[in-house]
């Protein structure tokens, strides 16, 4: 009876909402939002920063436009390490996902009202501290919730508010700047901002619901159609870290010396869910707290082959893309003669297709697993670098442009997936740890492809062809390490293999 009132009194003071504000829809919607939210407050302002420096009376705007994206980069950089350090040591996101939220509107409302360069600059920097959060710690904090088997899937949604925010920000801020002024886009990013912080302030992190007896984690039916491949490679991943099963795990599935076998079908296979659910669990709660330093942390993930290839990818994918954005709307106005908003509305038709390609990506990778997603990503992006090199009708290049897009976009929730197995096999690395060394990597890549694509197309007879071709020969770099270095079970390996007992099965067979 006082076991029972106990387990009531529990019960009443359960949180409001406790099971919907800690569940994996609801976790994976936040780190969307979030991502959403971080993209539209940087991109807005992009289209009005130029009129207002010109307003305060500064020469030179191309140069200060450059430092303030250096400004936001160089923050990612800098701040990623001890922001993974901090929330892996205390073992706590929504307190910096919430500070980060905080960071962001106070960059905003310094951003509207400054009224000199520097504090845009010092804006620029909060932003930067603000997009390391989300990168690091929302993606840490969907790791901690949602299992290992559909993790595919929520990567390829959240990706989804890159995009969106990466699309919808530019067009919207110049919009709002024509019809309401300067303040008008960093409003818009306030309300979006506020609009973020309810849902961060609402979350209930896995390890606080399971205190009050609930638990988000959960196997969906949908994982039963996964292939060999990416079920043996959550099986390895599984292997490296969870500790041997004791009797009184196993005990509920042999009940009365009864072993599996002799049970129906239906019973084994619960109980099979079952004990992953429990290992799920016991995996994410077994591993000791880090302490280690970044720089420590940062040589341990450089030593593991399946976080430096993610490492690498980030990079580069974040120096391709960010090249590209950078001079695409000049080639099509030296091309086709486009004014910089019909080439902007151009670009943004093109890249439309990788709202959809994050999603069905992610979900491929659950079924298949990261390394032939991942590597067929690559593949299927190659020859799109060298076509939109090809100076013929606008609606050709936009073609290739959004093929291009399509299938590149679909390496992302790819490298987060692989991350997060990284995370869970690397002795004295968590989830904040792996994040934090693509958001630094990404930072990298993002912060010197301006640079030198800038370079590239103002002193190079024919820039774009030379971005594109470099692209493409940075791309098959990636393929080729990609092919050796991704998934517990390398692509390229499993064939090496096949093809070395094929004819040992051959003159067997004779």
């Amino acid at each position: 009876m006082a076991g029972g009132k106990e387990l009531e009194d529990t019960h009443r003071k359960q949180p409001w909402g406790l099971r919907w504000r800690s569940s994996v829809g609801f976790v994976t919607f936040v780190v969307m939002f979030g991502i959403l939210t971080d993209q539209l407050a940087y991109s807005l302002i992009i289209p009005v920063i130029p009129y207002q420096l010109g307003a305060l009376g500064y020469n030179g705007i191309a140069a200060k436009l450059s430092w303030l994206l250096v400004a936001f980069s160089g923050t990612l950089v800098l701040t990623t390490p001890l922001i993974a350090h901090y929330s892996e040591v205390y073992r706590n996101r929504k307190i910096p996902l919430i500070a980060g939220l905080v960071s962001l509107t106070v960059s905003q409302i310094m951003f509207m009202e400054a009224p000199a360069y520097w504090l845009m600059v010092l804006a620029r920097v909060l932003q930067g501290l603000s997009a390391t959060v989300i990168w690091t710690v929302g993606l840490a904090l969907l790791c901690d919730t949602v299992p290992e088997r559909s993790l595919g899937r929520q990567f390829g949604i959240t990706s989804v508010g890159l995009t969106i925010g990466n699309l919808v920000g530019p067009p919207v801020g110049g919009a709002l700047y024509q019809r309401w002024g300067f303040r008008a886009p960093f409003i818009f990013g306030i309300i979006f901002a506020g609009i973020d912080l309810v849902a961060r302030l609402l979350l209930v992190e896995r390890h606080e619901a399971i205190r009050w007896g609930v638990d988000p984690m959960d196997i969906s039916a949908g994982d039963k159609n996964m292939s060999p491949e990416a079920a043996s490679e959550v099986t390895a991943s599984e292997r490296t870290e969870k500790p041997p099963m004791t009797a009184s795990h196993s005990a509920p599935h042999q009940r009365n010396g009864d072993s599996p076998v002799g049970g129906s079908e239906a019973q084994i296979e619960v109980g099979i869910e079952a004990e992953l659910r429990e290992g799920d669990q016991t995996e994410k709660e077994s591993k000791p707290r880090v302490t280690l330093l970044p720089h420590i942390v940062l040589l341990k993930l450089m030593k593991s082959p399946r976080a430096t290839v993610c490492i690498v990818v980030s990079l580069v994918w974040g120096l391709v893309w960010i090249a590209q954005e950078t001079t695409v709307v000049l080639h099509m106005n030296r091309v086709w003669g486009l004014d910089p908003d019909q080439a902007g509305i151009a670009f943004i038709a093109a890249v439309v297709p990788t709202i959809f390609s994050t999603a069905i990506s992610g979900w491929l990778g659950d079924k298949y697993g990261s390394a032939p997603v991942g590597c067929a990503a690559i593949f299927l992006s190659l020859p799109w670098y060298g076509l939109i090199t090809i100076e013929g009708s606008l609606a050709m290049f936009l073609t290739f442009l959004a093929l291009e897009a399509f299938f590149a976009s679909c390496l992302i929730p790819m490298v987060m997936l692989e991350l997060s197995s990284v995370g869970r096999t690397v002795e004295s690395v968590g989830y904040a740890h792996v994040y934090g060394a693509l958001s630094l990597a990404y930072g990298i890549g993002t912060t010197v492809g301006p640079i030198i694509a800038g370079q590239m197309y103002d002193h190079i007879e024919r820039g774009w062809f030379a971005i594109g071709f470099t692209a493409m020969g940075l791309m098959s770099v990636l393929f080729v390490l990609a092919l050796f270095m991704l998934g517990e079970r390398p692509l390229g390996v499993r064939l090496l293999r096949n093809k070395e007992r094929t004819p040992v099965e051959q003159s067997s067979g004779q």
